[in-house]
């Protein structure tokens, strides 16, 4: 089974089709109306990333913006610069925005142009930025080092895309994940976050990219 992404999962507890999703951002007041909680447990770095074989190993918010608006079209060794966009409304796109008023204007305008690549959820984002050659896009630590994903996630103004940096602050972009369930979860589903807050569960989710909040 793939990936059905933090609506996915919000949607598919309350009606039964998951015991418990995984999402990247906590409940509205709304959604806590249908009996479900969040129950944040663990965090990882957002980050701009390119294929391996790309020869690029950092970035800075004015490049991102110059990329996004076409006006940077070519990466160091000639490769055209091929953004991979998500949704307007995706926490991604809310948390790359943030970097700047420039950035924001930027994806803006990006969003209007023609023949850019768009992903719905992160597999799909990971799978185009893999495949397309020049591709830069947003995905987590977490998700490349748990995937084993062909990506290169980019230094930022100089900062190291790593989870000391992410968890003092000096990295900017953090990605938060929480557990959705039921209000009374099945037992399978309490002895399953029970392990991952074990010791054993923790070291687990070390090697993958990510913290404990």
């Amino acid at each position: 089974m793939g990936s059905i992404g933090t609506s996915g999962a919000i949607k598919g507890v309350p009606r039964g089709a998951v015991d418990i999703g995984v999402a990247s951002r906590s409940l509205t007041d709304e959604e806590l109306t249908t009996g479900m909680v969040a129950v944040e447990y663990s965090r990882s770095l957002t980050v701009l990333a390119v294929a391996s074989k790309l020869k690029v190993t950092a970035i800075t918010r004015e490049q991102l913006a110059d990329f996004y608006t076409g006006k940077l079209a070519k990466w160091p060794d000639g490769t055209p610069v091929r953004p991979v966009l998500r949704q307007p409304g995706d926490d991604n796109t809310k948390q790359i925005k943030s970097l700047s008023p420039d950035i924001e204007k930027a994806l803006l305008a990006a969003e209007r142009r023609e023949g850019l690549a768009f992903a719905v959820i992160d597999q799909e984002a990971a799978d185009k930025i893999e495949n397309i050659p020049g591709a830069i896009g947003v995905s987590t630590l977490a998700l490349i080092k748990s995937e084993g994903r062909a990506l290169r996630a980019l230094k930022l103004d100089g900062v190291d895309p790593t989870e000391q940096n992410g968890a003092t602050g000096a990295y900017p972009l953090i990605k938060r994940f929480f557990f959705i369930t039921q209000k009374s979860p099945s037992p399978s589903v309490q002895q399953f976050i029970a392990f991952v807050n074990s010791p054993t569960g923790q070291e687990v989710l070390t090697k993958n990219g990510q913290w404990r909040p």
